[in-house]
């Protein structure tokens, strides 16, 4: 079984210091609360704009949006669609841009 925890009391605007009990005993620990700043806003706002350009797969005519469109809505990044499918990360951007066939 786990403790139930509840917060005791707060440290310092990101931490907290938790208080549970577990077979009778008293336990206590931190809990820190981290925050980090997006780390490629201009992926999401492309993501965004290919998304209310095209609303529906079916709108999309040429290869290259349909395959970034699907990446985007997948949540997936070039490199990750590229080792699925077992071509390198370069070889994939160019299909993705139409720079090759």
């Amino acid at each position: 079984s786990r403790p139930a925890w509840k917060v005791l009391d707060r440290v310092s605007e990101n931490c907290y210091l938790l208080c549970g009990t577990l077979d009778g005993r008293v336990r206590y620990a931190p809990l820190y609360i981290h925050s980090f700043p997006l780390a490629a806003p201009h992926k999401l706002l492309e993501a965004q704009l290919l998304h209310q350009q095209y609303h529906s797969y079916d709108e999309i005519k040429t290869i290259p949006d349909r395959m970034r469109w699907c990446r985007h809505h997948l949540g997936l990044m070039q490199r990750e669609v590229a080792e699925m499918v077992g071509i390198s990360r370069n070889e994939y951007i160019d299909l993705e841009t139409g720079s090759v066939d």
